[in-house]
Protein backbone atom coordinates (compact mmCIF):
# COMPACT_ATOMS: atom_id res chain seq x y z
CA UNK A 1 0.00 0.00 0.00
CA UNK A 2 2.66 2.80 0.75
CA UNK A 3 4.19 2.18 -2.76
CA UNK A 4 0.43 2.80 -4.23
CA UNK A 5 0.26 6.15 -2.52
CA UNK A 6 4.38 6.55 -3.16
CA UNK A 7 3.42 6.43 -6.63
CA UNK A 8 -0.13 8.68 -6.53
CA UNK A 9 1.95 11.78 -5.09
CA UNK A 10 4.57 11.36 -7.81
CA UNK A 11 1.96 11.32 -10.44
CA UNK A 12 -0.03 13.70 -8.90
CA UNK A 13 3.13 16.19 -8.69
CA UNK A 14 3.83 15.61 -12.07
CA UNK A 15 7.44 13.94 -11.05
CA UNK A 16 7.38 11.45 -13.39
CA UNK A 17 7.10 11.34 -17.31
CA UNK A 18 4.06 10.67 -19.21
CA UNK A 19 5.05 7.55 -21.19
CA UNK A 20 6.91 6.26 -17.40
CA UNK A 21 3.24 6.94 -15.55
CA UNK A 22 1.27 4.90 -18.54
CA UNK A 23 3.37 2.14 -18.01
CA UNK A 24 3.30 2.24 -14.16
CA UNK A 25 -0.54 2.15 -14.23
CA UNK A 26 -0.56 -0.33 -16.79
CA UNK A 27 1.42 -2.54 -14.44
CA UNK A 28 -0.25 -1.66 -11.13
CA UNK A 29 -3.62 -2.90 -13.32
CA UNK A 30 -1.56 -6.68 -13.82
CA UNK A 31 -0.69 -6.71 -9.97
CA UNK A 32 -2.05 -10.11 -8.07
CA UNK A 33 -2.42 -8.45 -4.58
CA UNK A 34 -5.55 -8.56 -3.65
CA UNK A 35 -4.50 -6.44 -0.30
CA UNK A 36 -3.61 -3.76 -2.98
CA UNK A 37 -6.49 -4.18 -5.35
CA UNK A 38 -8.76 -1.55 -3.78
CA UNK A 39 -5.84 1.05 -3.44
CA UNK A 40 -5.24 0.77 -6.91
CA UNK A 41 -8.28 0.68 -8.58
CA UNK A 42 -9.20 3.89 -6.63
CA UNK A 43 -5.37 5.43 -8.21
CA UNK A 44 -6.08 4.60 -11.66
CA UNK A 45 -10.23 5.75 -11.41
CA UNK A 46 -8.88 8.72 -9.84
CA UNK A 47 -6.93 9.61 -13.24
CA UNK A 48 -9.64 8.52 -15.73
CA UNK A 49 -9.76 12.64 -16.18
CA UNK A 50 -6.04 13.04 -16.33
CA UNK A 51 -5.48 15.89 -19.42
CA UNK A 52 -2.60 13.97 -20.89
CA UNK A 53 -4.08 11.13 -23.44
CA UNK A 54 -1.62 8.46 -22.45
CA UNK A 55 -2.00 8.71 -19.02
CA UNK A 56 -5.38 8.04 -19.82
CA UNK A 57 -4.59 5.45 -21.83
CA UNK A 58 -2.57 3.70 -19.28
CA UNK A 59 -5.55 4.32 -16.55
CA UNK A 60 -7.80 2.31 -19.44
CA UNK A 61 -5.55 -0.65 -19.54
CA UNK A 62 -4.81 -0.43 -16.09
CA UNK A 63 -8.53 -0.93 -14.95
CA UNK A 64 -8.85 -3.45 -17.90
CA UNK A 65 -6.22 -5.75 -16.11
CA UNK A 66 -7.65 -5.45 -12.74
CA UNK A 67 -10.35 -7.24 -13.87
CA UNK A 68 -12.87 -5.91 -11.55
CA UNK A 69 -16.62 -4.79 -13.27
CA UNK A 70 -16.89 -2.16 -10.28
CA UNK A 71 -14.86 0.13 -13.40
CA UNK A 72 -17.38 -0.07 -15.77
CA UNK A 73 -19.25 3.00 -14.46
CA UNK A 74 -16.53 5.10 -14.49
CA UNK A 75 -15.09 3.67 -18.13
CA UNK A 76 -18.96 4.89 -19.02
CA UNK A 77 -18.70 8.08 -17.64
CA UNK A 78 -15.02 8.55 -19.25
CA UNK A 79 -16.29 7.77 -22.26
CA UNK A 80 -18.49 10.63 -22.67
CA UNK A 81 -15.70 12.88 -21.66
CA UNK A 82 -13.21 11.78 -23.78
CA UNK A 83 -11.94 13.72 -26.71
CA UNK A 84 -9.51 11.52 -28.29
CA UNK A 85 -11.13 8.84 -31.00
CA UNK A 86 -8.29 6.45 -30.21
CA UNK A 87 -8.84 6.63 -26.61
CA UNK A 88 -12.50 6.24 -27.08
CA UNK A 89 -12.33 3.20 -29.06
CA UNK A 90 -9.94 1.76 -26.41
CA UNK A 91 -11.94 2.56 -23.61
CA UNK A 92 -15.52 1.26 -25.13
CA UNK A 93 -13.36 -2.17 -25.65
CA UNK A 94 -12.55 -2.46 -21.98
CA UNK A 95 -15.97 -1.62 -21.36
CA UNK A 96 -16.78 -4.43 -23.64
CA UNK A 97 -14.62 -6.98 -21.53
CA UNK A 98 -15.25 -6.12 -18.32
CA UNK A 99 -19.04 -6.79 -19.33
CA UNK A 100 -18.08 -10.42 -20.23
CA UNK A 101 -16.10 -11.16 -17.08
Amino acid sequence: KPVIRALAKLIREQQLSDNLICEALISIGRLQDDDTKSDRFELLASLLSHHVPIVRDGVVAGLSFLDDRKAIPYLRRALTLETVRTLRGIIEIAIKDLETT
